[in-house]
């Protein structure tokens, strides 16, 4: 028996779950589901900043019109969440991983969305993008631990900088990524 580590991916296969599986395709299935409701049934979802219902507000992190705009959104998930779940795997931190996409997919839609409403303008905001960057946000954090665990004791989780939730937002106050628009596209009169 060989003494050496086992490689990238021997170790993903040892370590990967169908469960985490599911999760990582989960925000998938929901918006493509999303996007292919009735035009009428997403422009209510999309969060009209100056009616914002509760339900409006978290759905429409999930609503997309275009189907660029979905595509764009899921490739960005896939590297953002992929990169994210690989290192918490192969760090053995899968627990961060599962916080991260509670927080990502539950909560982080009310605050963009809320973030959205409290600078109020005429615009309609919809758009995975939100949740995307949290991933991305997470990456230094996910790499510090892949690091502790794999290359320097010394460095631990407590030396990642903390998510800016806050920082979500643009110079003309929209959530980054959340597509805005005076109506939704194609908008029924």
């Amino acid at each position: 028996m060989s003494s050496r580590r086992p490689g990238f991916q021997r170790a993903l296969e040892r370590r990967a779950r169908w469960v985490d599986l599911t999760v990582l395709a989960l925000p998938v299935v929901v918006n493509v589901g999303v996007f292919f409701l009735p035009h009428a049934t997403k422009a209510r979802l999309a969060l009209n900043y100056e009616h914002p219902t509760l339900l409006s507000i978290f759905a429409s992190s999930y609503v997309h019109f275009a189907l660029e705009h979905l595509v764009g959104n899921l490739l960005a998930y896939a590297v953002g969440a992929g990169l994210v779940y690989l290192l918490c795997v192969h760090s053995r931190r899968r627990g961060l991983f599962y916080a991260l996409t509670v927080t990502s997919l539950l909560a982080f839609p009310f605050v963009l969305g809320a973030l959205n409403v409290a600078l109020v303008r005429p615009r309609v905001g919809y758009g995975f993008s939100g949740v995307v960057l949290s991933y991305f946000g997470f990456l230094p954090t996910a790499l510090y631990a892949y690091v502790h665990r794999h290359f320097a004791d010394d460095v631990g989780i407590r030396h990642s900088p903390l998510p800016q939730i806050a920082s979500h937002v643009t110079r003309d106050g929209d959530a980054i990524g959340h597509r805005t628009s005076a109506t939704p596209p194609n908008s029924l009169e």
